[in-house]
This record gives structure tokens, sequence and C-alpha cells, in this order.
């Protein structure tokens, strides 16, 4: 077994393990012009025990590019100690102070020694190991800062010296009030502030906070708790909101997908695009790089969000020799070189206090200079085990994890000032059951999401090892699932698979969780399963069923959501529902039918089925039967929705049909049909009667012409006369002649007649009424 293993890693990156794009690790390559060995590179960086140089050791480009990037983080951070201890050595030169640090044995003991010519003075003795577990116990809530600084022998001011620095995270600014206005060290802060104070200017000063343009190119946006403000829909990715706005609003994006950049601005810092978790606001910056390729770097082929962020990673690759104007000292990168200047011999203040005019160099001064001299006006924090003052709160406690959320009742969180005094934040009961609440819609929202990516592996599997087609229906016409309906429209079966099969062979599995989006309003899968094949064994399934049985029994592939969410269709000239083969007249009554196979949501009421919960809140309606009267004409109604859409099509003419092919919007569906046989005749398909050449763009009405002139079968007798009709309701009219009820009379002269439209013809010609305006004349 272990000869196996052995042989089955030869010959793959000795970093990685991977097994493409290799190279020597041990043979010299050219680098512009400047060569380079990757295994000494390595033991130079990492200090690895790589002696034994083997001709075989390759590595892979992915390392070879990190390995670099390795290299050049290790001299800036060398460059930067240069330039602080001569920045050091500047400000001690006149102290007969001797500042010692030394290692002793392996265990890597750090001590401060001060000699000075009046006194000595010894200081506490602690290894690094001892103080990386002094700081985990303390994050871990095991010990309080005293006890840790007891127990493993550490100064506690050192050790909230040392909490504090790991604590910073960075400062925010409002994009309305720029870098020139308030500083922000919480999310929810900033979040307050541009809600209360640029309510009005949020839409109007786009441009304004955007200029330069130049060095503007792209903007950051914070998007916890993302919301859109329509529909009040919740968008909990970045992602599923340009497809909210697509499907749902019909609104479409270009730009912004590559140069708008999502952060969420929390406690926990992480991507807003793949979740991953940062110490530092800095780090996570650079890590958006990744997910943009804005612009690349031709020699090692990174990726960037902006011009200047790729003019800032070139210097790395242009190396030479850069000597300091004053000095004389060498560098071998320009920036480097300019940070020597600046910091050394040019001490430019470019740290400003954010309540006078005072500058400084570095920012601990300006810290330093804020507590001394604005303590009445700055929001300091206290810390309550070493009396440390800071102007953040996060400095002071970076440990609380409680962040955005109100404390419990039974310990309200305690906020120290300089005087030593405790504010508790006050809050409602109803508040207090809106956060109780909010944490169980967050629950229920994670199991659904849970429930949902289980559903879109199932429908990878099945997109995977059959032909089956995924695709939508509007308004009488297939569209493709990876297009949506703003995609293109098919009348028939053939034209849909032609389209899936050419133009998304490739997104075919990986798209998926797109077009699934938003979930909660894509609960099923509508799929094709004409000619339905197992592409691994090219079986033939020719029942919807037979496919789950085939999968269990000879691939061992078990499914769990898709019995119920994905729906079978045959798309085919002939409609016929491909679970019990019954026959139907249109694709909405086939759709309807559909429920009856599928017990998903059952009406409590009637006990019949639906497939989606949208579907049984519908025919709810159908229930709750009562007196609805309109508000205009006063015309009762049982039903609400029928109610509505006597007002919306009679008193409110509501434009609701939009043409498919231009901008036009009609009032009633046949007007739209109307206008698209005379305006896009040849978008429309036209249906052909093979006997009498008649030409018909509705199929509804095709199909009624073939019944009616050409096919015999009238099984509804006159039972009077004996003849036959097609549909009852053309057998009941006919019986009018027989029976010879008049049910309808005339106002104006008492005649009676067996049919409305003879009233109605009567009183046009007779009596000159416009029976159109007035439509009590016929009642």
């Amino acid at each position: 077994m272990e000869k196996i293993e052995r042989e089955y890693l030869l010959g793959r990156c000795k970093c990685c393990l991977d097994d493409t794009d290799l190279q020597s690790m041990w043979e010299e390559h050219f680098i512009n012009g400047e060569p380079e060995v990757y295994g000494e590179l390595a033991i130079q960086c990492f200090g690895l025990n790589w002696h034994l140089a083997n001709d075989e050791d390759v590595i892979c480009n992915a390392c070879i590019g990190r390995l670099r990037d390795a290299v050049n983080f290790k001299n800036e951070i060398i460059a930067s100690e240069q330039l602080l201890l001569e920045g050091l050595s500047d400000n001690i030169v006149n102290n007969d102070i001797e500042v010692k640090v030394e290692c002793i044995d392996d265990s890597e003991t750090e001590y401060l020694e001060i000699n000075t010519n009046e006194n000595k003075a010894s200081y506490k003795q602690y290894t690094r190991l001892q103080l990386r577990d002094a700081l985990k116990a303390i994050s871990d809530k095991k010990m309080s800062r005293s006890e840790a600084a007891k127990a493993y022998n550490i100064p506690l001011r050192t050790l909230c010296t040392k909490i504090n620095t790991n604590a910073i995270i960075g400062r925010y600014y409002c994009v309305y009030c720029s870098t020139d206005g308030r500083v922000f060290h919480k999310g929810s802060h900033l979040r307050s502030h541009t809600a209360t104070k640029h309510y009005r200017e949020r839409i109007t000063q786009v441009e304004h906070f955007m200029k330069p343009y130049w060095f503007n190119e792209v903007l950051k946006l914070d998007i916890h708790d993302l919301t859109c403000k329509i529909c009040k829909t919740k968008l909990p990715e970045w992602n599923d909101m340009f497809q909210h706005f697509a499907d749902m609003h019909n609104i479409g994006y270009d730009e912004a997908y590559t140069r708008v950049i999502p952060y969420r601005i929390t406690k926990k810092l992480e991507c807003a695009l793949c979740r991953s978790e940062f110490s530092a606001y800095h780090v996570l910056d650079s890590h958006m790089n990744a997910h943009y390729n804005n612009y690349i770097c031709h020699q090692c082929g990174e990726t960037f969000l902006a011009g200047s962020r790729l003019d800032k990673h070139v210097q790395v690759h242009s190396r030479g020799q850069f000597p300091c104007e004053v000095c004389g000292k060498v560098f071998t990168v320009e920036k480097y070189r300019m940070k020597h200047y600046n910091y050394t011999h040019k001490k430019k203040k470019v740290f400003k206090c954010l309540y006078c005019v005072e500058e400084f160099e570095l920012v601990n001064q300006r810290q330093e200079h804020i507590i001394e001299k604005h303590k009445d006006v700055a929001n300091l924090y206290t810390c309550q085990h070493c009396d440390l003052a800071q102007e953040c709160e996060e400095w002071i406690d970076p440990f609380d994890e409680s962040e955005e959320s109100d404390p419990t009742p039974d310990r309200p969180k305690k906020l120290y000032r300089k005087d030593g005094t405790a504010m508790y934040k006050q809050y409602t009961r109803l508040e207090l059951k809106k956060a109780l609440q909010a944490v169980a819609d967050k629950l229920d929202e994670e199991d659904n999401k849970s429930k949902t990516i289980k559903f879109i592996k199932e429908i990878r599997k099945i997109l995977k090892n059959t032909n089956a087609t995924p695709f939508k229906h509007k308004a009488g016409k297939y569209y493709c699932a990876y297009c949506s309906t703003q995609g293109p429209a098919f009348h028939t079966g053939d034209h849909l698979r032609t389209h899936t099969l050419t133009k998304h062979s490739n997104e075919r599995i990986r798209q998926v969780e797109i077009f699934m989006r938003p979930y909660y309003y894509n609960e099923i899968l509508k799929m094709d399963i004409f000619d339905l094949t197992c592409t691994k064994c090219y079986t033939k399934l020719p029942e919807w069923n037979d496919m789950f049985q085939h999968f269990a029994d000879a691939h061992d592939i078990g499914f769990d959501d898709a019995y119920t969410k994905i729906i079978p269709y045959r798309i085919t000239n002939k409609l016929e529902c491909a679970l019990c083969r019954g026959e139907f007249s249109a694709y909405h009554v086939l759709d309807s039918h559909m429920n009856a196979h599928y017990s998903n949501y059952i009406c409590h009421q009637c006990g019949e089925t639906f497939l989606t919960a949208s579907r049984l809140d519908k025919h709810i309606q159908s229930h709750s039967r009562g007196k609805f009267p309109c508000e205009v004409c006063g015309k009762i109604f049982a039903l609400e929705n029928y109610r509505s859409k006597h007002y919306y099509y009679t008193h409110n003419k509501r434009l609701v049909y939009k043409c498919l092919y231009c901008t036009e919007v009609f009032q009633l569906a046949t007007q739209r049909q109307d206008h698209m046989i005379e305006k896009h005749k040849e978008f429309i398909k036209k249906y052909v009667c093979e006997f009498c050449d008649k030409l018909y763009y509705n199929r509804q009405n095709f199909r009624r012409h073939m019944k009616r002139k050409h096919i015999r079968d009238k099984k509804y007798k006159c039972t009077e006369c004996n003849k036959g009709f097609i549909l009852k309701y053309e057998l009941n009219s006919h019986m009018i002649k027989h029976n010879q009820v008049k049910k309808f009379f005339c106002n104006m002269c008492n005649e009676g007649f067996t049919r409305k439209v003879t009233l109605r013809t009567h009183l046009e010609k007779v009596h000159k009424m416009d029976v159109k305006n007035n439509e009590t004349a016929t009642t």
C-alpha cells in the first residue's frame, strides 16, 4: 500500500501535490533577466529542511506565484523594520539608554533589559508560546486578563496592549462626508449615520462623491442585511440582488457586476462573496482582488479591482537599484526608497487630529495627543482592568462578540467612560420580542437555505446523468431556464431542446444555482423529459419514475426532494401528461392537471392537492365566498378576485398586457393578440389547415376550426331534430329554438325574445338606442 501511495505522489508539486503546469524546483529559471531557483527561495523564506536536493522535485505555476509573493512580503517586512530602527536610533541618540533584546535557548524567551547610569530595571520573562496561550485563553473567555497575566507571568499592561493592537480592524468613513468627516469604528454606527444624515441626498449626490472619476474607479458598498426596497425581499447574497431585479422587477445591470464591490461591515470580518474570514480589513480588501479580473498582471497572472492597484503591484516585478538621494542607501524596489525617504528624511506629518489643526507623523502620536488635549470632547473608553483610555470601544474589549445584538435582560452590556461611570443599554419588551423573532426568522431562513442547497444538488445529479431539459413557461410560450423569460421564446419543444444543448452545454451543471434564484419563487422546477435517456449507460427511460428506479438499482444514486419538486413534462405537438398520459387542449390546462399528481400542499377545506404554496393560496380564495361590492358601480361579486378583475377591466382601464415584441401595452389579451398579428406577423407562428388552407395565428382557434369543420365526431345530439354538435353549449343554444321560452323583454315596447343578443339588435334598430352605454336597457 505504501508503494502505491509513493508512486501516486511522484511527479506532483512538492508544495500542493498538484499535477498540472509543473517546473523543476532546483533548475535555474530566468525571470526578467534574473536567475531564480525555486527550492532555494523556499528554504530562504520559510527555513525548510530541504538539504538533499532531488532532481525529481517539481513545483506548479500557482505555487511559484505564491512563493514569489511570500519572498516579496518578507523583504518588505525587513525593509520596514530597518526604517523603524533608523527612526528609533534618531530619537534616542542623545540618551544614555541601551535597549537589548535577546533570545535564549529553543523556547524563544523574550525580555527587555534597560540599563541607565542611575538604576537597573528588570522585567518579567515570558515566551512567545506563553503570550499566544494567554491571548487564546482570553479570547475563549476561559480567563480574565488579570488571571491570564498571573498564570502566564506576563505584565497586565503588556497583555492589554497586545490585545488592543490585535483588535484594530480599521476606520470607516461616510461616502457623502468623505474622509474629512466623522470616523466610524462599527458598521452599525456608519449605517445609522448614513440613514439619518444623508437620506435626502442618497440618490442626488452620487455623481458628487464619485468625483474625480479617474480616482474613484470602483465603489465599495456595505450590504449588511441587504433588502429590496420595492418588494421588501431579503437578499442574503450579493449575486441574488442582480437575479432578483432581473426576474421580479425587469431591472438590468452592466458595469455594476465588476465595479461595485460588496462588503459586510460587522464584528467578524468576512468576504461578502465567499464567506472567508480575515483578521484585518486591509487583508480582506486585498483578497477582493481575487474575485474580480478588471485588471490582470501579465507577468504573474494576478487580478486586480482597479488600475491603481495593478500599478502598485507592477513595482514588485520592476526590481533594481534605487539609491536614496539624501543618505545614498540602496533599495531594490522604488516604493521602499520612497517610504525610507518620507519616514526618515522628510518627516512628513500625514495624521491630522480629529478635533484641532495639529498634525503628526505617526498615528499613535495623534492618539496620545487626543487623550491628553481633547479628553473632554473625545468619546473615550476606559479599560476596567488596567485604566487604559482609548478612543475606540473595540480597542478596550476586542473579544466582545455582541457587536450588533442587544444584551439579554440579566446581563446588560457595560460601557466605561473616563470617569469610571457605567452606562447600560435601555430597551423595551417590544424591542426584545422583535429581536427574538428576528433570531427565529434567521434560523428558519438558514433551514430553508440548507433544504434549497440539497434540492439544487439533486437537480445537478439529474442534469449530469440524463438528457432532461429544464424550462420555464409564460404566456403560452416556452423559455430556456438559463436565459429565463428575458431570453428568446420557443413555440416547439425541438427548438427549446436544440437551443439548450448548443448554447448552454458548458453551464448546464454549474448555472443551476443561478436560474433557481430567488429560491422562494422557484419552489419547483419544470423539466422536459422527451426521449429521456441515462447518459451513464445510455439506457432509454420511457417513464419518469423509471429514472429513479434505474439510478437506484444500476448506479446507486438516490434522490429525496426531486420526487416532489421536479415536475416532468413532454413538450411535443400532442400535449399529454408525462405521468398518466392524459391529453389536454392547452398547456395551462395540463399545468393545472399536474396538481393532482402531487400532494406538496393540501387544501383542508376540499382536500385538493397543489404543487406550490402560491397555487394553494390562489385556490383558497374560491372558498372565501361572500358579498364583495364594486366601489364604483355597486355591482356585487361572490369572490374578491372577481371584484378586482371587474374594477381593473371596467373602471380602472389598467394596461396590463405588454406586447412580447415591442413596448406597447394593452388592456385586454385579445387586443394584444390583434396588435401582434398586425405589427409582428413575421414572429408569430402560423397554423394552416391542411384541408381548406385557412390561416390562423392562434392555436386555440385553429383547433376549434378543425373540430367544427373537419372532425365529424359530434357527440351531442338534439332530441327534437337529431342535429349533432361538437360542444355542449352549442346544443344548449340550439335547444332555445325548440323551447321558444322568451326570457328577455324590451323595456320600451314589452316585446319578448329568446336570446339576449336578439334583444340588443332590436333596441339598436327599432328604438335607435346605444346599447353599449346603456346596459340597463338589456337587463
